[in-house]
C-alpha cells in the first residue's frame, strides 16, 4: 500500500497541485484503498468497477454523504484506477470495445441478396459512438467545410508538438499526467517564442 502512496504523491509534486488538493486526494484513494481491503476482501490489482459501484453505494448509504461530497471521491477513485493501477475507466473501455468493433461481425449487422444474380452481401452495423473515427469521419469532414468558411484572412501559424516514439508506451499507461506536461511545456514555448521579435 506504501507504493500506491508514493506513486500518488509522484503524481501530484509533478503536476505541481497545491499541497491541500494533494491531501484532500490522498486521503479519499486511502479510504477507498482501506474500503476494498476491509470489505471486499481483494489484492487493490484485483478490482474492478463493481468493487467501485460497492463503494460509492457505501458512501452513499452507510456514510449519508452529500452527492458533491461522493463526486469528489470518485474523482479520487478515477484517479487511482486509472493513473496508480492502469486501468480503463468505463468510458474509455467502451469507446474502445465500441471502435475494435466497429462495423464487424461483434456488432451484428444485415444481410443483403440480390434476388436476380444472388450476389450475398453482410453490412455490419456501426458503433456510432462520438470517438469512433469510421462512424464520424462524415461528420467531422461537414464540419471542417463549415468551419472553414469562418477562418479570418490573416497569417498564421501552424504548429505540431509530437512526442518521441520511445515514450509511446509510458504515455499510454500514464497519459492524464504526461499529456498534462506536455500541454503546459507547450504553452511555456509558444509564450516564450511570441514575446521574441527576432522569432
Amino acid at each position: 500500500m506504501d507504493h500506491y502512496k508514493q506513486e500518488i504523491e509522484l503524481y501530484f509534486e509533478l503536476k505541481e497541485a497545491p499541497e491541500s488538493s494533494q491531501e484532500s486526494y490522498l486521503r479519499r484513494i486511502l479510504a477507498f484503498m482501506d474500503f476494498i481491503q476491509d470489505n471486499r476482501h481483494k489484492r487493490l490489482e484485483d478490482i474492478e468497477i463493481r468493487d467501485i459501484q460497492q463503494y460509492i453505494l457505501h458512501l452513499k448509504n452507510d456514510k449519508g454523504l452529500s452527492a458533491e461530497t461522493i463526486n469528489n471521491y470518485i474523482s479520487s477513485v478515477r484517479l487511482f484506477y486509472s493513473l496508480i493501477l492502469d486501468k480503463e475507466w468505463t468510458q474509455q473501455a467502451k469507446a474502445s470495445r465500441d471502435n475494435m468493433g466497429c462495423r464487424t461481425a461483434a456488432l451484428g449487422g444485415n444481410a443483403s441478396e440480390c434476388e436476380e444474380c444472388g450476389y450475398f452481401i453482410v453490412h455490419y452495423n456501426s458503433c456510432r459512438n462520438r470517438h469512433c473515427p469510421k462512424c464520424q469521419g462524415i461528420n467531422r469532414a461537414i464540419l471542417v467545410d463549415k468551419r472553414s468558411k469562418d477562418i479570418l484572412n490573416a497569417p498564421y501559424f501552424y504548429v505540431v508538438f509530437t512526442m518521441p516514439q520511445e515514450l509511446q508506451s509510458l504515455i499510454y499507461q500514464k497519459r492524464e499526467l504526461l499529456y498534462g506536461l506536455m500541454y503546459k511545456a507547450v504553452a511555456e514555448t509558444l509564450s516564450e517564442l511570441s514575446q521574441d521579435k527576432n522569432t
